[in-house]
């Protein structure tokens, strides 16, 4: 079993199914807006927090504040759903 797993991907196929959920990595953010390091160096704090220490009206003042982080936040970039991507290829086979 451990032969046909080596020769399907390499020591990657065995270190993905061993390994943990790998963090998430943020961009260098130097180069951003004062505002967009504002929120990054609030989220690090909130994520730093012990929330068992909390009482619950502060549990749920720090939820309202990610939700609204959340809710305010810029998307940048197209979103394709599966669908359009399909009709995009279809269009261009026909044309090509």
């Amino acid at each position: 079993m451990a032969i046909y797993l080596m020769s399907m991907g390499g020591p990657g196929v065995l270190q993905a199914a061993s390994s943990k959920k790998p963090d998430v990595v943020m961009a260098d953010i130097k180069d951003a807006s004062p505002e967009v390091q504002a929120i990054v160096k609030r989220f690090e704090e909130i994520k730093a927090m012990d929330f068992r220490s909390l009482t619950p009206e502060q549990r749920k003042a720090v939820k309202q504040e990610l939700k609204e982080i959340k809710q305010n936040k810029v998307v940048t970039g197209v979103y394709l759903s599966v669908g359009a991507i399909i009709i995009i290829l279809l269009i261009l086979l026909l044309l090509l």
